[in-house]
């Protein structure tokens, strides 16, 4: 069975001024692990998962995802191809009027899956995150480690082929930190792709997986 693929082809992003925020990327990632992507602020890890998201286009370059060739997709596709992607945002982006189990089922309706396959899917997920003893809160009466579990869960309810994280530990302990950990290694080993950008050195030095330092807009194994 062929894996899940994402392939980056000398890929610029340029801004004003001919400045490169990447140059010359190029890199592969395969399903069944997680690779940390480490780099200071501006270094790129930003505008990288932007492009992997088809949030902005490389200046130029190529990147695929499976068949998705992702820096040539027009608006129709740009929907149905994030439909494989689960993002943990940075700052959550939770909807404020909905409850937390609204904020997690919202992927699933967007797929108009049935309520049998919604409550499934919730229920693993809520289950790996202990979130079920707030699901009726709503974000701005939460604190921000159950925000940010509640949007990991979100992003993961659908079981996307790829998840991108970014700094999805900030608002954790330790301890809370390395459970959200082994729940994305629960995700790469039956088949996502996980990409996490964090400045938690402990965090990575406790893990076995390919770290990726992004420097200068360029990757450094």
């Amino acid at each position: 069975m062929v894996k899940n693929r994402i392939r980056l082809r000398h890929v610029y992003k340029t801004y004003q001024n001919d400045r490169h925020v990447l140059r010359d990327l190029n890199f592969e990632a395969v399903e069944d692990q997680i690779y940390f992507i480490q780099g200071q602020s501006g270094s790129g890890k930003t505008t990288l998962f932007k492009l992997l998201t088809a949030m902005l286009r490389p200046t130029s370059g190529e990147i695929f995802f499976n068949q998705w060739q992702v820096s040539n997709l027009n608006t129709g596709q740009i929907s149905e191809y994030r439909k494989n992607i689960g993002i943990v945002f940075q700052d959550y982006k939770l909807i404020q009027n909905l409850t937390v189990l609204e904020n997690i089922c919202l992927p699933l309706r967007i797929q108009n899956k049935t309520n049998s396959e919604i409550n499934k899917s919730v229920d693993e997920a809520l289950e790996k995150l202990n979130l079920k003893s707030f699901l009726n809160e709503y974000p701005e009466h939460i604190s921000g480690g159950q925000q940010q579990k509640t949007a990991l869960a979100r992003a993961l309810v659908s079981r996307p082929k790829l998840i991108i994280a970014d700094e999805p530990t900030g608002n954790l302990d330790q301890q809370s930190s390395r459970e959200v950990i082994n729940v994305l290694e629960d995700y790469a080993k039956t088949g996502s792709m996980v990409l996490v950008a964090t400045h938690d050195l402990s965090l990575i030095n406790l893990q076995k997986h390919q770290v990726l330092h992004l420097n200068q807009g360029q990757i450094n194994l």
